[in-house]
Parts: C-alpha cells; sequence; structure tokens
C-alpha cells in the first residue's frame, strides 16, 4: 500500500492544495490510477513523496499507513470539513458536487512546510518500523 502526497495546481487559477491519502497503486501509477475520473481534469497533479508499506495481511498494512496518516494529520492538519475547497481554487461553492478525497486536502499552509514534514516522517518510520 502507498502512503502519498500529490499537489493540486488548479489549471486556470494557479491556486494550489496539497492532499495526502493511502491508496493500493504503486506510487508509478497512483495519479494515473487513483486521479483519472473527469472530476480531476481542472488540475495539475504532481506527486510529492511517497511510501510505500507492504505486509502479509492487508489490515495490518492499512493500519499502519492510516496510524501514519494521523500523525502527519496532528503536524500539518488537513481542511476542516466546512473549509470551500471551490472558493480556495477560484471556482463557485458547491461547483465540484461530490468530489472524492475533499476532507484530506491541505490548504492555507506553507508549501515548504507541508513537503518537509511529509518527508521527514516517512523518511523516519522506517526507524520504528
Amino acid at each position: 500500500m502507498l502512503l502519498y502526497l500529490v499537489k493540486f495546481t488548479h489549471k486556470q487559477t494557479g491556486n494550489i492544495a496539497y492532499k495526502r491519502g493511502i491508496s493500493k497503486y504503486p506510487a508509478q501509477s497512483v495519479i494515473a490510477n487513483r486521479f483519472k475520473h473527469e472530476q480531476y481534469d481542472r488540475f495539475n497533479i504532481d506527486l510529492i513523496d511517497s511510501f510505500q508499506f507492504s505486509h502479509q495481511q492487508y489490515k495490518v498494512a492499512r493500519l499502519v499507513l492510516e496510524t501514519i496518516e494521523q500523525v502527519l494529520n496532528g503536524l500539518v492538519p488537513p481542511k476542516k470539513p466546512d473549509y470551500s475547497l471551490e472558493e480556495h481554487f477560484g471556482d463557485p461553492r458547491g461547483s465540484y458536487g461530490n468530489f472524492d478525497g475533499v476532507t484530506e486536502f491541505i490548504v492555507d499552509v506553507d508549501s515548504k512546510v507541508i513537503e518537509d514534514t511529509f518527508r521527514r516522517a516517512t523518511k523516519n518510520i522506517w526507524k520504528v518500523l
């Protein structure tokens, strides 16, 4: 399984947000497979970093990655549930409909802080696994 950090850049406004998530897809195909739905067509999506973890039992691998993700949420929290992601990107409120993974977006945090925190956390996690 893969814990990933991607950067969304709105193609028209240039506004940026990050998203952390967990995927069954490997790093080399996570963007093509995870974000293939047309709802993502208005964005350029770049993989910033990722952390691959495997275990004989799927639920153990998932639990490990979810735990790491929760630690990261404590360090650099995702947006609040009532935050308008559409307005952040410069689109009309409610225009994204059922935008998948919307609660995992990170906004209004310095890009360097987000990227460095993710890299440090995933690099150092091997020391405890």
